[in-house]
């Protein structure tokens, strides 16, 4: 008979972790107790280095209001915090960054994209409700090739996502750089 593991695997289930292995947020728990918190540098590092939203959050509450808002407002490798955090699929950090009140507004990077185009090519309906709601003027927000939130949903081919973002007020006729609008964009 065939092994299983390759079964689970086909049908997209995890495989059963071996006895003893610990689980990530487990391990970047660990980790965080070792951290030197006078080094900011390395604690900025840190927090761009995490998955979990557990340890996060574990390190965001040995911080200081302020640092935490230092650190909302730096940059690693052009990208601030919130769209790296979105763009690694990081959605439960991003989710509490946004609740912490982490700045959605020029939180753009080079290519111009915002939290919500990045969100929005993602599909993650959650996080386009949540920044909605802080900010729903980034809804209309055109990059630096004329895209909108909707335009980067409809070429990622996320149905639900455009769904969302025209029941939140999207413009479907808007047009990018090229002329092309949402509709358009979703043939390509």
């Amino acid at each position: 008979s065939p092994p299983l593991f390759p079964l689970f695997a086909e049908v997209g289930c995890r495989m059963p972790r071996e006895p003893g292995r610990k689980r990530r947020h487990d391990l970047e728990l660990e980790n965080i107790e070792d951290l030197d918190f006078s080094d900011e540098r390395s604690v900025i590092q840190r927090i761009y280095d995490v998955r979990t939203k557990e340890a996060f959050l574990a390190i965001a509450q040995k911080c200081s209001p302020s640092f935490i808002l230092g650190f909302f407002n730096s940059r690693m490798s052009s990208f601030p915090p919130l769209l790296y955090k979105i763009s690694s699929d990081c959605v439960g950090i991003a989710h509490a960054m946004i609740v912490m009140g982490c700045p959605l507004i020029d939180t753009s990077e080079e290519s111009g994209n915002t939290v919500l185009h990045t969100a929005a090519r993602k599909g993650f309906n959650s996080l386009i409700l949540a920044i909605h709601e802080r900010a729903p003027q980034l809804i209309h927000m055109q990059n630096s090739a004329g895209d909108t939130p909707l335009m980067n949903a409809a070429l990622a081919g996320k149905g639900e996502t455009v769904r969302t973002l025209l029941r939140l007020g999207a413009c479907a006729s808007d047009q990018n750089g090229c002329g092309f609008t949402a509709l358009m964009c979703g043939a390509i």
